[in-house]
Parts: C-alpha cells; structure tokens; sequence
C-alpha cells in the first residue's frame, strides 16, 4: 500500500508541474516554420512591390508561376498555374502554359482576384527587416508595425560595420575607427599618381593649340562657332576638373602620389553642360541623347527615328528623355522630345501617381543663355501611374524644334544632345 501512495504522490506532482508549462514552451517558434518571400503587387500603395516573409506558403493559385509575384489579380488556367498580368499577356497568343506545355483555350482562363481583406489576414515578418525583426503578426499589422521598426540595418561610415537603427547613435559613441579620414569626408582612401594632373595640363594646353589654329585656318567661315564652343567647352571641363581635384590633397616628398577617395567615395565626371536650380527645392538632372546621323530620303516625308538617352534620377524618380526625329518635304526635319518615367530602385518611398512640376530645356554646351525651354504637351493618366518594371509609361511630349537649329547653334557636343530636367 506504502508503495502504491508513493507513485500516487509522484503522479500528482508531475501533473502539477506540467500544468504551469507555458503553451509557448511546447509551440515552435514562427521562425522555425517553413517562411516564404513574396513580392505583392496590385494591393494598395504602401504594400505595392514590398517582398513580405510569409510564415505559411501561399496556395499556388495566388502565386505567378513564372515570376513568383503575388497579384491582386490572376489569370488562372485550366491546368492549375496562375499568372501576373504582365506574365499572362506573352503567353496570350500561344495559349500555352509555359510550365507544362497545357493546350488550352482563352475562354476557359479564369480571372481571380485576391481581396486585400484576405491578403491582410495571412502571418508575416516585418516588412523591413525581417527575420532580424521580433515582429510577428498579420499583414494588417504589419503595416502599423513599420512606422515604428528601428530593426534595420545601415553601414557604419567610420567602420563600414552593420548597425542596426536603433543601435545607430550609440554605435557612433563609442566607434574607434579613425575620425581623421571622416573629417576629410573619406572613410577610405586611395592614391591617384600625379602625373594626372600633367596630363590634364598636357589635354589643356593641346585644346588651346587647337582653337588658335581653328582662327587662322583658311577654311575658318566668317560667323562660325561650333569649332570655338567645342574647344571652349573642352578647356573649361579639364580646368574644372583640375580644380575639384586639387584640394583632394598633395604630392608627398618621399613617393609621387596624391590622396584621393577611394571606391565608396569616387569622383565621378562626365562631359557635359552642368546648371544651377532655378530656386531652392527643386532637383535637377542632365541627360545625353547619342545625336543621329541619318541620310534622310529627300521623297521620303514622314520617315522618323527614335534615340533615347540612358536612365536619369532626380527627386527619386526614375526616367529617360526620348528625341523623336520626323522628316518633313517642305519643314524638312523636326525633333520633339518626350519625357518618360521607367521603375526605379526609389519607387517603393515616393509619392504615385507621378504629381511633380516638371521643366525641360534644351541646354546649350557652352552659353546658357542659348538655353531653349521645352514646354510639355499635356499627357494622358498612364504618364503619371507607377511604371512596372520594364515597361516604360507614356511619355510628357513636347513640340517639335527644327533640327537645322540645333545644328547652326552648336548645341551639340561630343555627338550629344543634352536636355535639363527640373522637378519641383
């Protein structure tokens, strides 16, 4: 009997010792689940492009089966495989599935819409910083949750070391990395022969002997100046270079070197006509459009060519200018140019639609004040959206310009064409 009350009274223990074992002990941790990473596209603004870490797969029918993006809306076909509208329209014509060569017709493709009141209700991480986040709780949540997130990381500018924001200030408190190349605006360095900057000498005394013998040249026209303003644009280029690289430092007297930033802080400079802003708070940018050098057919009316310069940002936006260039029997050729915006790696922290006062001026090398104003026709509501990748919106046009004009006022340079972009 003895022995049956002893086990009877361990019984009773073990039971009271596991009643007060927390749920949370026995529970795995959301972080030992199986997570996914979507990116969200079609919702709403604030979640528009975000990759969110799910704790739970989503059901295939909510997944692009060849982009891996999550749209609001989906064409599901027959055989079970989802897709994006961008996805959906370069299988359209085949009738396809790229994924397992299912033959189906277009009537049969289902168009399914993912509510946000759904969406919403599905476990993430934090929008920001995810697994290095604590926080856990639905995508309604989530957004409340990242105004408040200090989880992220930033670099350290002393120490190039990962800080955590809400280590930030007191990281740089006691941070031992050397405050001297910080004072100098350099947190790490290079050396830069100097033997540049008598090369830059050599360039500028070489452009000179250039427009001197431009003067004297027999076949020098009266009134020309497209030889002088390239020159001149050429030596007040070099000049200016050899004054932002002055101050970058010395040569020592034991090796001939000059201090100079290194690859986190590089000089960067490029040929071309620079502007001030017309007044405080607005953002300006300068793109170079390749000039072309088309034989046009005198009989030939209507004939036009299309050139657009290389991605631009100002303001956080991302964009290019397009020259457009028309022949004409009786106007001969004309040129207008568009102004575009494309997606850019900015696009998920700026305003949509695109609300910005924009200018844009076609911008003489050399004179500023040859400088022509470019006023925009205005666009229709697709100019204005949130571009999607790769697929530029409908430009902000402008009128045409005669081209023979740009040709007798020697507004090109190095075969470019450069127009300033101003938002306010």
């Amino acid at each position: 009997m003895a022995l049956q009350y002893r086990s009877l009274t361990h019984l009773e223990r073990l039971i009271e010792e596991l009643s007060v074992v927390r749920l949370s002990d026995i529970t795995p941790s959301p972080r030992m689940t199986k997570t996914r990473a979507y990116t969200l596209t079609g919702f709403i603004d604030s979640l528009e492009r975000r990759r969110l870490i799910f704790l739970e797969p989503l059901p295939d029918s909510r997944v692009c089966a060849t982009c891996g993006v999550v749209p609001f809306q989906a064409s599901l076909l027959p055989c079970g495989h989802a897709f994006c509208r961008f996805c959906e329209e370069q299988i359209r014509d085949r009738e396809t599935c790229p994924v397992d060569q299912y033959k189906y017709d277009e009537e049969n493709v289902q168009q399914v819409n993912f509510p946000l009141e759904d969406l919403e209700q599905h476990r993430v991480l934090c929008g920001v910083a995810g697994e290095k986040c604590e926080f856990v709780g639905t995508v309604s949540d989530m957004e409340c949750h990242l105004v408040e997130c200090v989880a992220d990381e930033s670099e350290c500018a002393r120490c190039r070391q990962p800080v955590t924001r809400s280590d930030a200030v007191d990281h740089y408190r006691h941070c031992t990395a050397d405050l001297t190349a910080m004072s100098l605006g350099q947190a790490a360095t290079c050396f830069v022969p100097s033997s540049v900057f008598q090369k830059l000498s050599a360039i500028k005394e070489d452009v000179e002997y250039l427009r001197q013998h431009l003067k004297l040249s027999e076949d020098w026209e009266e009134g020309s100046s497209d030889g002088a303003d390239v020159t001149s644009s050429l030596i007040d280029s070099v000049v200016g270079l050899v004054r932002e690289l002055l101050p970058l430092g010395k040569v020592t007297t034991d090796q001939d070197r000059v201090f100079a930033p290194s690859d986190s802080a590089k000089l960067l400079w490029t040929f071309g006509p620079y502007r001030g802003a017309s007044k405080a708070g607005v953002f300006l940018a300068t793109c170079a459009i390749e000039t072309v050098n088309a034989r046009w057919d005198s009989d030939d009316e209507g004939n036009d060519v299309n050139v657009t310069s290389d991605q631009c940002t100002a303001a956080g936006y991302t964009f290019r200018i397009r020259a457009h260039f028309v022949k004409y029997t009786k106007q001969g050729v004309r040129v207008d140019f568009a102004f575009f915006l494309e997606s850019g790696e900015w696009d998920d922290h700026i305003a949509w639609p695109f609300a910005k006062q924009f200018s844009l001026k076609l911008t003489h090398p050399v004179d500023a004040s040859r400088d022509v104003a470019l006023p925009a026709i205005a666009a229709d509501e697709d100019s204005a959206r949130k571009p999607i990748p790769g697929v530029p919106n409908e430009g902000y046009k402008t009128d045409t310009i005669e081209w023979s004009r740009i040709l007798r006022h020697g507004y090109i340079a190095k075969n470019k064409i450069y127009v300033t972009v101003e938002l306010e």
